[in-house]
Formats: structure tokens, C-alpha cells, sequence
């Protein structure tokens, strides 16, 4: 269940463009506003069916180049004449909403007409947390988790448990000794390598393990007696120019949606029980990417007003640009996962990298948005266990595999992906 945030945030940039493409006009491929461009095309221009004009450039040095409104020219004066009239204050222009696509603006849809209520009575969610330097992070996080269930709960989708179970510490011994006494029998996983963990015991409890100087400062093996107090929250993205004490809003984002992450997890335990080792049996951009893309489900139902689903994607998905794969790499790295969905979906877990998840959350979103409701996704679930998932994707969507790799190529390309140019 493991999922490491443990990332260095770099890009890596080619410093020349070629002269082929630089300062040229090129062809028009549904290029949008914001989106990403190529190193090769900075400087070059493409024009769209509305007339307007956007060019390849970087807002910030040494960011990835993205295109750009071109600003027009001021017309020419006539005359010399000098006017006495003084020039009036021009109005300010309001800052544009964000555009989302299709997709987004679907679940976007789903999530605010569903009315988070209060989770069941049969369950009880119960929050230890070793004490230290935590700042306000464990407090963050296990107001999440009891969002999460709320969230899950009102969507259909929430295991049936009778507890729930997290532990957040600051020692991996610390948190081992939980699971020797939560977890019996452990079913997951809690050692010195793990971030995040979670187990199931019987079909009663479920419990989630959160190393927080780990996940929090998203170095391997920090020293648990690092000052999370201390951490400032970046109001910027990426964080360039964000300070060995600072946290990037993608990271930020990154680090709250972990027990809502781990929660959807246990609703793969619940349907999946009674196939030996489903987690080595399924893709991992089902297993994971699933449980990204209803975390985000969840976080922007949060009491900390994060931000509607389509913020938190566009302040999310940097998180995996700047990690341990950038888009270019997941981009090449998609058609052994789409492998997967066209040959049979229990062919084997790939090892785990953050393709897995961020592709395979835009994946999920798509499924979700077609089938119109995430409790069907969850009857999609059900579905798979006992069928391959060509037929599965055509009883729930009436899409086959080619319609569908389309739309999560075009919904990916909102993100900065480009999953079908390879």
C-alpha cells in the first residue's frame, strides 16, 4: 500500500531550441492557453481558430515552457497633437477562471451535488499520534481522514469496517509497535522503507500508517526529530525559489490527501478479499490511480476550503511533473501500462513509479465521468474481479478500448500529457 512523496523537485530543461522551430509558426493541434510546449518550439508561434496568437515561452526562467496569449500591439498614434484631457484609470481586468475540460467539470459537478453527511454509525475512526515537533500537520491529517469517510460514505464507496484505525508517528518504531498491536494478522505493510502503510484484520478494522517527518519533509529516512513546526506552506506551485523550510501547494496538496489515499485502499481489501494477492494481480495504475483520483475527490470536500476539484488537479499534478518522473518520461511509459488494459487487466502488478499514479488517476477520471456516478465505479470494481476489462469497460461505459485510450489521452493533455504522441 505503500505510495513514497518522497521527491526531489527538479526539471530537467534542454538549453537550446532548434532553429527549425524557433521564432516559426506552427502547425495548429488543439494547442491551448497554459498548456505545455515543447523546448523545441519555444519562441514559435501557433495560431488558432480564433485568431488569437500563442507563443512558446517561459513565464519563469528555467520553467517549462508553456503557451502563451500573445499581447497585441498598442495601434499607432495619428497626430501630435496633445491633449489637456487627463487619460482616464482603465478598468482592471478580472483574472480569468480557470478552464477545465469535459471531464473535470463532470466530477467537478458530481462532487458539489453530493451532500457530505456524517458517517455511519456502525463505524468508529479512531487517531493516534505520537508526540513531537508535528506542528499542525498530524492534526491536519486526521481531520482528513474523518472528511474522507464522510466523503466516501455520502459517495457510495466507503469500505464497511467497523473501525478505522490511524496511527501518525514521527519513529518507524514507533509506528511498528502499533502494528503489532492493531494489526493481527498484518495484511500490509509497516517497515523501515514505508512511508504510508495500511492492513486490513478480518473484516472488521483497517488501519493506515503515516510517517509524517517522511512524507512532510519528502526526504528518504529523515531524521525524526526534524521541526515540522517550522515548515511554511508556499503559496506557489512548483516552488521555484521556495526555501529548505518551505512546502510547495503541490506538496502540500500531496501530503493531505494520504488517509483518504490509504482509505480507498481498504475498499480494494473489501471487494477484492476473495482473490489471492490482488495486489500483485492487478495493474498498478488501477490500484493506485484509482485511490489518487478519489483522494482528490475527497480533499476538495475539505473543511481547509482547498479548492474545487479542478483547483486542487491543476495545483496537483506539478507534484508528479517535478517528482520521480516528469510528464515527457510518464508519457513514454503509458503504453506498457495501456498494455495492460488491451491484453487482460490481472496480468501482473508493474513496479511502482509515479506514472502509475498520475496517469493512472486521469484514467480514473475518466471512467468516472462517463459512468456518471462514483458508486458505479465502485460496481465497476466489483465487475473486473470476475471479468477482463474490455468487457467490463463496454458494460459500464459502452466504450471500447480505443474510444477510451482517447478520451484519457485528451483529458491527460489538460495536465501537460501527451500520452498518444509516442
Amino acid at each position: 500500500m505503500k505510495r513514497s512523496v518522497a521527491f526531489c523537485i527538479s526539471i530537467l530543461l534542454l538549453l537550446t531550441a532548434s532553429p527549425s522551430y524557433a521564432g516559426k509558426t506552427v502547425k495548429f493541434n488543439n494547442q491551448k492557453a497554459g498548456q505545455f510546449c515543447k523546448n523545441l518550439e519555444l519562441s514559435s508561434i501557433v495560431k488558432l481558430p480564433t485568431k488569437q496568437v500563442l507563443t512558446c515561452s517561459r513565464a519563469i526562467s528555467n520553467a517549462r515552457p508553456r503557451w502563451a496569449k500573445t499581447n497585441s500591439q498598442s495601434p499607432a498614434s495619428t497626430g501630435n497633437s496633445i491633449s489637456s484631457t487627463p487619460t482616464p484609470t482603465p478598468t482592471p481586468t478580472p483574472t480569468p477562471e480557470p478552464v477545465f475540460d469535459q471531464v473535470t467539470l463532470t466530477i467537478q459537478k458530481l462532487n458539489q451535488n453530493t451532500k457530505t453527511s456524517d458517517y455511519p454509525d456502525y463505524m468508529s475512526v479512531n487517531v493516534v499520534i505520537e508526540q513531537g515537533a508535528n506542528g499542525n500537520f498530524a492534526n491536519l491529517l486526521a481531520s482528513e481522514l474523518k472528511t474522507a469517510v464522510s466523503v466516501y460514505y455520502s459517495l457510495g464507496v466507503l469500505p464497511k469496517y467497523k473501525e478505522i484505525f490511524y496511527a501518525i508517528g514521527r519513529h518507524q518504531k514507533w509506528l511498528e509497535e502499533q502494528a503489532a498491536i492493531n494489526c493481527k494478522p498484518l495484511n500490509g505493510i509497516v517497515n523501515s522503507s514505508v512511508a504510508v502503510g495500511a492492513c486490513e484484520i478480518g473484516n472488521s478494522r483497517f488501519g493506515i500508517y503515516t510517517n509524517l517527518p517522511n512524507i512532510t519533509v519528502q526526504q528518504l529516512n529523515p531524521d525524526p526529530e526534524t521541526d515540522l513546526s517550522k515548515i511554511v506552506v508556499s503559496p506557489t506551485i512548483m516552488g521555484f525559489g521556495c526555501g529548505a523550510n518551505c512546502m510547495t501547494q503541490s506538496s502540500y496538496l500531496a501530503v493531505l490527501d494520504q488517509p483518504a489515499h490509504e482509505l480507498f485502499h481498504g475498499l480494494q481489501f473489501e471487494l477484492w478479499e476473495a482473490i489471492p494477492d490482488w495486489y500483485q494481480k492487478f495493474p498498478i495504475w488501477l490500484v493506485e490511480g484509482s485511490a489518487v483520483a478519489f483522494s482528490k475527490y475527497s480533499i476538495s470536500q475539505s473543511p481547509l476550503k482547498l479548492g474545487s476539484f479542478g483547483e486542487i488537479s491543476k495545483n496537483y499534478y506539478p507534484h508528479f511533473h517535478g517528482g520521480g518522473d516528469s510528464a515527457e518520461s510518464c508519457n513514454s511509459k503509458f503504453a506498457d501500462y495501456y498494455q495492460s488494459i488491451l491484453t487482460n487487466l490481472r496480468n501482473g502488478n508493474q513496479s511502482s513509479n509515479q506514472c502509475a499514479y498520475s496517469v493512472g488517476a486521469l484514467a480514473t477520471d475518466v471512467l468516472v465521468a462517463q459512468m456518471g456516478s462514483m458508486n458505479k465505479f465502485k460496481d465497476f470494481l466489483v465487475e473486473l474481479a470476475n471479468t477482463n476489462f474490455d468487457q467490463a469497460l463496454a458494460k459500464f461505459t459502452n466504450l471500447n478500448v480505443a474510444q477510451y485510450s482517447k478520451l484519457v489521452d485528451d483529458h491527460a493533455r489538460t495536465y501537460g500529457y501527451d500520452l498518444l504522441s509516442q
